[in-house]
């Protein structure tokens, strides 16, 4: 006799129908070879195969039961997309090393490599395991020009807690503002370059940023922890999103024909969720920003600070979260960006530039004014001694666009007119967002 598989709609099951006249009871056959087809029966229908479903939560190792001398690895890239173990060894446990109730595993990295780079600014979230179970990700660094690569690992169980939080609403998508503090309080109160556990740097890698730009708009970013560089972008690719621990993912704050994007080390995939980083990026809380796939091109060692050189691709999902512990992140669709056209018009030519934004109190103003300096600069036809003209609207949703319009004429100073343009239009962003009466939703910017 045979057995035939017939589809079924149940998940996991099977049914099978016998060749005989009259299916399986409708046949006469011995006693024991009944036996024999009803055991087929039972072992086909065990071996069956089960659909594919996302794996569970990756076992996890207890802050209680790390002690000094355990001994442990940590994945991370230094080249390429191929991701490396790295072996370490605990020094400690530090209790409330970063705020109350928030402990650190302080751990020194060992091996050639690391001898040479110390710890890497884009390691932030390089999964930490010990017995093959998931203890943390590598996040802090101690001190400057130190002989050794020590590191603080955020415990996992900390990490995991922003899964509680609360996701991003209509009403919350964009961050409230913040006070601006005084330049002078905000040097006082920095933890300057004692030995103290500090978030590894993350790098802000930029794309068709002049050099000039980014020293006028560089100190900025570094007010929030970024080391800013040249980077470059890739090719998107269908297998960008397949993502596991140790690989790169950016955070895409500009995208077109400049991008800014910012790096971090996943430390898990559940599903179509990751952790990363281990520390905040900005500390917005509830977020919608792009997230893409990032490739590092190269480690740059230095003895001041060592960094990945790294290139962002397409769009793999959407940053949800930015808290103090850990990023996190929906592998899918990207969020909505604000569309921003720079239109540069001489009497030799016409430059356009196409940029997307994303929308945040914090950093929009910035971002567009770093967006709109750039696309004055670069032009040939620019240059010191001609007075420029700004026209420009802003399209709010709800409510009648704003319009900018100002003239700035060349002075005796050794700042750009073009610097004054990006300040005013920052201004111009500051005042939108700092409105008692709502959170504005931009729908478009056209300078």
């Amino acid at each position: 006799m045979t057995l035939t598989r017939l589809p079924d709609d149940r998940p996991g099951r099977a049914r099978f129908a016998s060749c005989f006249p009259g299916g399986y009871h409708g046949c006469s056959m011995p006693q024991p070879l009944r036996r024999l087809c009803l055991a087929l029966l039972a072992v086909l229908l065990i071996a069956s195969p089960r659909p594919a479903r996302a794996a569970d939560d990756p076992p996890t190792f207890p802050l209680s039961d790390v002690k000094p001398g355990l001994k442990g690895v940590v994945y991370t890239i230094f080249e390429g997309d191929r991701v490396e173990k790295i072996d370490l060894e605990v020094i400690g446990v530090l209790h409330n090393a970063v705020g109350p109730k928030l402990d650190v595993i302080l751990v020194r990295l060992l091996g050639d490599k690391v001898q040479q780079t110390g710890v890497v600014a884009g390691m932030s979230g390089s999964p930490v395991f010990f017995d093959g179970r998931l203890a943390g990700a590598l996040a802090l660094k101690l001190g400057t020009f130190t002989r050794e690569a020590i590191g603080g690992v955020t415990p996992i169980a900390d990490m995991l807690e922003i899964e509680q939080a609360p996701a991003a609403t209509s009403a919350n998508a964009v961050s409230s503002p913040r006070v601006a503090l005084p330049e002078e309080f905000a040097a006082r109160t920095a933890a300057g370059a004692g030995q103290f556990l500090v978030p590894i740097e993350t790098p802000l890698v930029t794309s068709g940023l002049f050099p000039e730009t980014l020293a006028r708009f560089g100190k900025d970013f570094a007010s929030w922890g970024m080391t800013a560089m040249a980077g470059g972008s890739a090719a998107p690719s269908p297998d960008d999103a397949k993502l596991q621990p140790g690989d790169m993912v950016g955070i895409d704050l500009v995208e077109g024909d400049l991008s800014i994007s910012s790096g971090c080390t996943v430390t898990t995939v559940v599903g179509n969720q990751i952790l990363a980083c281990g520390h905040p990026l900005f500390g917005f809380g509830s977020v919608q920003m792009p997230l893409s796939r990032a490739h590092v091109i190269m480690t740059l060692a230095s003895a001041a600070s060592s960094t990945k050189i790294i290139s962002t691709g397409g769009t793999i999902g959407t940053l949800t979260q930015d808290r103090q512990t850990a990023v996190m992140g929906t592998l899918g669709a990207g969020p909505r960006m604000i569309p921003l056209d720079v239109t540069l018009d001489t009497p030799a030519e016409q430059k356009k530039y196409h940029f997307q934004v994303i929308e945040s109190a914090q950093l929009t103003p910035t971002l567009v004014a770093t967006a709109a300096y750039n696309g004055i600069v670069g032009s040939p036809a620019y240059g010191e001694g001609s007075t420029l003209q700004m026209d420009g609207t802003i399209e709010l949703k709800g409510h009648t666009s704003v319009q900018l319009e100002d003239l700035f004429a060349p002075t005796d100073q050794t700042t750009p007119a073009a610097f004054y343009v990006a300040t005013e239009v920052m201004s111009d962003f500051a005042r939108i967002y700092s409105n008692p009466y709502e959170l504005p939703q931009i729908e478009r910017i056209d300078l």
